[in-house]
């Protein structure tokens, strides 16, 4: 029972885990995709400093490129709202307009159906990037719930039964929205510390030193901006660099190390979490070229300690691997600061600069000309850059995988990054075959995002009945060239791509369409579908699969098709997958059946309708004993009331060998390849003046 509960437990973890992965792999995406808008807000954020030093406060111009500045960061939230959105209702397999509509109305709701708060904005980035992570999952669930699902009806249209079904879980999702929003601003009231005074940051600037670090690393960490989250600190250290600037006029020498001018120099250098030294330490280190781009682009936002393009370029916020040295980077540095500071080795500052002068220059000016302050912030970022570096590698290895868009699919691929710890003797080897796998699965897996996937169907006919009784679905893929290949040169890489699910879900929605139009024509066949292990043991996609055949009433014309391979899986949740799709109609056939893997064993542990025979027991069939091996295989699936497809047939002979009996039935080039779906129809409806394939050709 322990035993039991504990893999229960382990496999709940695995699933958050892998959830957890993927969706941190979607933020990444989303926010590669609005970089060029990230450049643009750091040069309004330049701009009004400029013209702060040029125009004066009260200047016109100054005035309207600070209400752009701070419209921008109004707008800014609501460009990652949008591109989250869009990012998660691919990955949720959900129409995007109207799910991304509803999460500007969301954030809308935060902005000015929520009171006034004095940390509005502070919580508004993290508002904007966490609410399409929790409401595009739940109205997924929701409209899987058969009380909000609509009757159908053949009158409306898709889009429109579509979008009418997300009234009532977008509204049960808006009220959640309210409450979460309400409780986040009641929890920040809670936790909201007392201010800090003058007196406290004398007699701790240690403390105080890397608890600013620590709130303002983590704030940004989480989207949060820092000047909001540590406004109890902000009164205490604006008065430090106030009295500071006095005792220095006076003739003074009784300074405050701890004040915000001191922060905004020494500690974050380049912006929050001193990211100019990760600017450094990827031009130093790191090879990939996406990395290196956005470094540079960072440099000259940076030298003004603007952060924005690398903070959500990279992304830094939500990235695991780069939380532990953007926490204590700064928190090294302002330890450091205070404590060369109160030696008297670097003069204290003394010159209130504005946050985004440039570096070394602010320093300079800061301290009246210590130019031993400017090589502090040299020494800092150089520290700082070493801390980066083994994270910065990872960081490399990580991004040598680019997301594969598969329109077809409505899907990303995104390769898992490299396990940490691998456990081989040849380890150099191994990493060296390991990357060129991956190389060649991105290479393939690029060229099929771009190709066309399509079905064919190759029809089954009824020995004793001749007629069509079903059709075999099969995948076919078409480059830009338009030349087809063959499944076996394209489903192993989608199998190692861990994408076989998706195709699974594609075909299905496929054929369902397709045999829609052949019962509309009058068609009556079952089509089978070919479906993965990985598939079958998906809680989420049998229930999307099943939730697509009672929509669509055509269950009834579906036969599954499992290979033995699949029986090998756990066998409890086989069945019960098998139970559900029997209780609406579904037949369940054995494919490739002989093959391997005791067969026989597994067919009273199942409850199969037909077992296909393979077109290996074919081969020799002129052969006695590959004959009698051949004709067993009929009296087997006799005693067990299962129907037999037998595939593979090619020829006269072939074909004379099997018995003419109700329940079997023949598939293969001797009747027809694989047909389109109107050709199917065509085939279907003129078979009996058809001769078959072999016959033609002679």
């Amino acid at each position: 029972m322990f035993n039991v509960t504990l893999s229960r437990l382990t496999s709940y973890f695995n699933a958050v885990k892998k959830g957890l992965l993927l969706h941190l792999a979607d933020f990444r995406i989303t926010l590669l995709w609005i970089v060029p808008c990230i450049i643009l807000y750091s040069v309004l954020i330049l701009l009004a400093g400029a013209t702060h030093y040029f125009s004066g406060e009260n200047e016109t111009y100054h005035l309207l490129v600070t209400r752009f500045y701070q419209q921008s960061h109004i707008l800014f939230s609501y460009l990652l709202t949008v591109a989250l959105t869009f990012t998660l209702s691919i990955r949720w397999k959900q129409p995007r307009p109207p799910l991304i509509l509803l999460s500007i109305f969301f954030l809308g709701l935060f902005r000015y159906f929520i009171p006034e708060h004095p940390q509005g904005v502070a919580l508004q980035y993290f508002i904007a990037i966490v609410t399409p992570f929790y409401t595009i999952p739940l109205i997924t669930w929701l409209q899987s719930l058969k009380i909000f699902k609509l009757p159908k009806s053949s009158h409306l249209s898709d889009a429109f039964s579509e979008v009418m079904a997300l009234i009532i879980p977008a509204f049960i999702t808006m009220l959640l929205v309210l409450l979460v929003n309400r409780s986040l601003l009641t929890f920040w009231d809670y936790i909201a510390p007392a201010p800090v005074m003058l007196e406290d940051l004398k007699a701790h600037p240690y403390y105080y030193g890397n608890l600013i670090s620590v709130i303002s690393a983590i704030s940004h960490f989480l989207g949060l901006h820092s000047f909001y989250t540590l406004s109890f600190l902000n009164q205490g250290l604006f008065q430090a660099t106030a009295d500071n600037a006095v005792s220095y006029m006076q003739g003074g020498s009784d300074f405050i190390a701890l004040n915000h001018t001191t922060i905004g120099i020494f500690s974050r250098l380049g912006g929050a979490g001193s990211t100019f030294s990760l600017i450094i330490a990827i031009l130093l280190f790191s090879k990939e070229k996406s990395l290196r781009i956005i470094a540079l682009l960072s440099i000259p936002p940076g030298l003004f300690n603007i952060n924005e393009t690398l903070i959500f370029g990279i992304p830094v916020i939500l990235n695991p691997v780069l939380f532990f040295p953007f926490l204590i980077v700064p928190v090294l540095n302002i330890c450091l600061t205070v404590f060369v500071t109160e030696a008297g080795w670097v003069h204290p500052t003394v010159v209130s600069v504005p946050y985004i002068s440039p570096l070394f220059v602010n320093a300079y000016v800061a301290t009246d000309g210590d130019w031993h302050a400017v090589l502090l912030q040299v020494v800092n970022i150089g520290l700082g850059t070493l801390i980066y570096l083994p994270f910065v590698k990872k960081l490399s290895r990580i991004y040598e995988s680019k997301p594969i868009y598969f329109s077809k699919f409505d899907t990303y691929y995104q390769r898992k990054k490299e396990e940490a710890h691998i456990s081989t003797k040849d380890l150099i080897s191994h990493l060296s075959q390991s990357r060129k796998e991956n190389c060649q699965l991105e290479k393939e897996l690029t060229r099929l995002s771009s190709a066309e996937f399509y079905l064919e169907y190759q029809p089954q006919i009824s020995l004793i009945d001749q007629k069509v009784v079903s059709a075999e679905a099969l995948i076919r893929v078409k480059d830009s060239q338009n030349k087809t290949y063959h499944p076996a040169t394209f489903l192993p890489w989608l199998e190692k791509a861990g994408m076989m699910t998706d195709l699974d879900l594609w075909v299905f929605n496929q054929v369902v369409h397709d045999v829609r139009l052949m019962k509309k024509s009058g068609g009556n066949i079952r089509i089978g579908i070919n479906i993965s292990i990985d598939t079958l043991l998906s809680h989420s996609a049998i229930k999307k699969i099943i939730r697509l055949l009672e929509a669509s009433e055509v269950a009834d014309c579906i036969n599954i098709e499992i290979t033995e391979k699949s029986l090998l899986q756990n066998q409890h949740l086989i069945t019960s997958v098998f139970e559900k799709f029997h209780a609406l109609g579904v037949n369940i056939h054995l494919d490739d059946f002989g093959t391997g893997y005791s067969s026989l064993s597994y067919l009273p542990m199942f409850n199969l309708d037909e077992i296909k025979i393979d077109r290996s027991f074919l081969l020799g069939i002129d052969q006695p004993k590959a004959r009698s091996l051949f004709l067993s295989l009929f009296d087997i699936a006799h005693s067990q009331n299962l129907g037999v497809t037998v595939e593979g047939v090619e020829t006269r002979d072939q074909l004379s060998v099997i018995p003419v009996l109700p329940g079997i039935s023949v598939q293969g080039w001797y009747y027809s390849d694989s047909l389109t779906t109107f050709e199917l129809m065509e085939y279907c409806q003129s078979f009996g003046n058809k001769r078959p394939t072999d016959e033609t050709n002679t």
